[in-house]
């Protein structure tokens, strides 16, 4: 389903935010299925939560009080169920007869971390007004005439010890994966962090990408794992932590990954310290950089043809402190260069 395309209120760059937010609560490091919530006319709403996380809970209704809601979208055998729990989203139409006794029920349910997400034409609206005054919840910013907020607390570190990236553009089958080996880590101090190209702008739009997503990396080391690449080893968050605790806190950590025929880095490459201009360097998720250093180097991916060969070379350019953990942790799921998926 093409979100964007389906008939409602909400403009393109809404949808994409609901999608944004959605998607944004799929990735956090915990084994949960999300339940969202949607109250008012909002058919375009829910098919953007369900682009952003398809193994949601949603709920759907037109009603302003909360035990009048009528469960339409549903993953769970009664509305009781449903509303026992927690919603980790809450989206409501502007148009909905919403007082802000009802706004206070349903905030009080949303789970910690979770978000508002207000569909209103003006500051003006009553729901707006009310909204920053429930005490847990802070202002995110509006997109359009969408306002957002999120409830303090949550399951994410200012600090996790890990911060995946991953680049995706029409491959949902392989982000879902991707995100699937994450979430089977025993050790879940990490983010995960998804940059959407919804357009198809190409490999190096894809490049770029990283050094303007720079500002949202929290973690102590930062992994590349786009969504045609999955963890194969569920200790692997484990294993960064006792390399960062034990070896002196190196700057670039290199293990092995299996490339569809192969496993790279290759024997003769195996320990090699300087940048090799023929093969020896050709894919970049097989390094954990720590962020300081990752930071340092980063604008290595803003050339035009081979920004991820240009970073490796950037990268030993400047000598860092390595570690070789000979460990076979993640693979490649297809080699590409940014194609969708052949779904069917």
């Amino acid at each position: 389903m093409d979100f964007r395309s389906v008939s409602g209120e909400l403009s393109v760059k809404e949808r994409v935010a609901i999608r944004d937010v959605a998607l944004a609560i799929r990735v956090w490091p915990q084994r949960f299925v999300p339940m969202f919530v949607a109250l008012g006319p909002c058919s375009d709403a829910i098919a953007a939560m369900r682009a952003g996380s398809p193994e949601a809970t949603i709920a759907a209704s037109t009603a302003s009080d909360p035990k009048d809601v009528v469960a339409v979208y549903t993953d769970v055998s009664t509305a009781h169920e449903q509303f026992s729990a927690q919603p980790h989203l809450l989206f409501i139409d502007g148009d909905s007869d919403f007082c802000g006794e009802a706004l206070s029920v349903w905030t009080d349910r949303l789970c910690p971390g979770g978000y508002l997400l207000v569909h209103a034409h003006s500051e003006e609206s009553n729901l707006i007004r009310h909204a920053p005054s429930e005490s847990e919840l802070t202002n995110s910013g509006c997109v359009g005439g969408l306002w957002l907020f999120r409830k303090e607390g949550g399951c994410t570190k200012k600090t996790p010890l890990v911060s995946f990236v991953t680049r995706t553009y029409q491959r949902p089958r392989q982000l879902g994966l991707n995100i699937a080996s994450l979430k089977a880590q025993g050790d879940m101090d990490y983010e995960h962090l998804v940059i959407v190209d919804d357009d198809g702008k190409g490999l190096f739009a894809a490049n770029k990408s990283l050094p303007e997503a720079k500002d949202r990396i929290r973690g102590q080391y930062v992994m590349i794992l786009d969504d045609d690449d999955a963890l194969l080893d569920p200790g692997f968050v484990g294993g960064i932590r006792s390399i960062e605790h034990f070896k002196g806190k190196p700057q670039l950590i290199v293990f092995k990954i299996w490339r569809l025929t192969e496993i790279v880095p290759s024997g003769q490459y195996w320990g090699l310290e300087q940048y090799d201009e023929g093969n020896g360097h050709r894919v970049c998720n097989c390094y954990c950089v720590r962020k300081d250093f990752f930071l340092e180097t980063i604008d290595g991916f803003g050339v035009p043809r081979a920004g991820d060969q240009n970073w490796q070379k950037v990268m030993y350019g400047l000598q860092p402190s390595i570690y070789w953990w000979d460990h076979l942790a993640s693979y490649n799921m297809r080699i590409g260069r940014s194609e969708p998926e052949r779904e069917g």
